[in-house]
């Protein structure tokens, strides 16, 4: 699975589902008052701030949430560079109804110069129905209580089945993604308070995917509210993803200081024939590694296969990587005789005097250590 490069736009995609739920959830005094016990957006002095992303260690992404009094002002995403410093991916900018709704969301693309606008349109109980991004249209349907039932777009449909207060599963026409939420000293409403959303949920544990894979989440807290929650595999196999909270008073998790950095993607060539992995158990994904670090893979082929080169003509197996800059590597994984096909075009090169073949070129790869008669 290698990581999406516009990442960010999947946080303000998160604003937008904010703005689901705080429509069907209520709002301090519909705006987060400040006389309220349980405190809002800033009801009791206390506002997200930042959230940083930490892949296996090294600081991957940062958002910052800015404030403009008990509303949130603008969702700012940076991202990880390979000195080790965070470059502004662009940000999301909501605006506001009357009632303290969000309306809109303007998101800038620093990397394309683009804006995109979404809206939202609300029925008669503030529940979000329709979310128009200029390019197709999202509607909302919800059940007799009030909890979203469903969410269609684009032809395809999303829908939600809910165990009490909290969702328990999520189909697609891909397959069913199931979550278990535990009990803990603090709910997810903990976050959703520090952004102005009185009711939330409790915190997930465990996400399963579709194809059967489960991602477990671990939390630690501070002041009944969340510092950092640990999550296995949700960037690869083997993989450990933090995300570290941090809020207006000076509370919440500690992250890593960014640091030098390359991005190091690893899979088997159109994700046949078997599987790369790395010493730390990650399979088929894309890390963000230490500059000067090392990283051992391992093609592994499936059973009727073997493996043959990577797609630099290497042949290492196992093959110890020097990270000094971006790289991808894919091994090509060959069926065994008798096994399977290996359709493809195969080109023998010829020395111009003696007529002697030197090379053979098949699946862009080169075979240059030939003997006068080869043996293919």
């Amino acid at each position: 699975m290698k990581t999406n490069k516009q990442t960010w736009l999947w946080i303000a995609a998160v604003m937008v589902m904010a703005g689901v739920m705080a429509a069907g959830c209520e709002k301090e005094h519909g705006r987060g008052g400040a006389d309220d016990e349980e405190g809002g957006g800033g009801g009791n002095g206390k506002q997200l701030t930042k959230m940083t992303v930490v892949e296996n260690g090294i600081v991957a992404m940062v958002a910052e949430i800015e404030w403009d009094g008990t509303e949130v002002g603008r969702l700012v995403v940076k991202e990880a560079t390979q000195g080790g410093t965070l470059s502004d991916r662009g940000y999301a900018e909501p605006t506001y109804n009357r009632s303290g709704l969000i309306e809109s969301i303007l998101v800038h693309s620093n990397e394309y110069g683009m804006n995109q606008m979404t809206d939202l349109y609300y029925n008669g109980q503030q529940q979000v129905e329709t979310i128009e991004t200029g390019t197709h249209d999202i509607e909302i349907d919800y059940d007799n209580e009030g909890k979203i039932s469903s969410i269609t777009g684009d032809g395809e449909s999303i829908d939600i089945t809910w165990y009490g207060n909290n969702p328990s599963r999520i189909s697609t026409a891909e397959g069913a993604i199931r979550l278990r939420w535990g009990t803990l000293d603090f709910p997810l409403n903990a976050v959703l308070k520090s952004v102005g959303i009185k009711e939330g949920l409790n915190c997930p544990t465990s996400i399963t995917n579709a194809e059967g894979y489960t991602y477990t989440i671990s939390y630690e807290s501070q002041d009944n509210y969340p510092a950092v929650a640990t999550i296995s595999g949700i960037a690869g196999e083997g993989s450990v993803t933090q995300i570290y909270f941090e809020y207006s008073d000076g509370t919440g998790g500690q992250a890593p200081a960014p640091t030098s950095s390359y991005r190091i993607y690893f899979h088997a060539y159109n994700g046949e024939g078997g599987d790369v992995w790395d010493q730390n158990g990650h399979r088929n994904t894309e890390l963000r590694c230490a500059a000067g670090s090392t990283l051992t893979i391992y093609a592994t082929p499936n059973s009727g296969y073997y493996f043959s080169h990577w797609q630099d003509g290497n042949d290492d197996n196992p093959r110890v990587i020097s990270v000094t800059g971006d790289a991808e590597y894919v091994a090509y994984f060959t069926p065994e005789s008798g096994g399977g096909s290996d359709e493809g075009t195969m080109t023998i090169n010829f020395n111009g005097t003696s007529w002697q073949p030197y090379s053979v070129d098949f699946h862009n790869y080169t075979y240059e250590k030939l003997h006068s008669k080869p043996r293919l």
